[in-house]
């Protein structure tokens, strides 16, 4: 999924800001696995659902705390 080594070449380009307050468009896919990733990375074996969602819901909420408009 997605493009070898692409934030590697796009991360020279990047640029470090705080998110609060701004508006910000969220990629569905890229944050399902975004978020399975962060799974597989803190746990052995296969992520339930459950823990899915909870992580998903946990991550957007840390946005909203900083007035994130998604």
């Amino acid at each position: 999924m997605g493009i070898r080594n692409l934030i590697n070449i796009l991360q020279p380009y990047g640029v470090d800001t705080a998110l609060d307050g701004k508006s910000v468009v969220i990629d569905g896919p890229s944050l399902a696995h975004h978020i399975w990733h962060l799974q597989c990375r803190s746990r052995t074996g296969v992520p339930s659902y459950a823990s899915l969602t909870e992580t998903a819901l946990a991550w957007l909420d840390v946005l909203s705390e900083h007035k994130v408009v998604v």
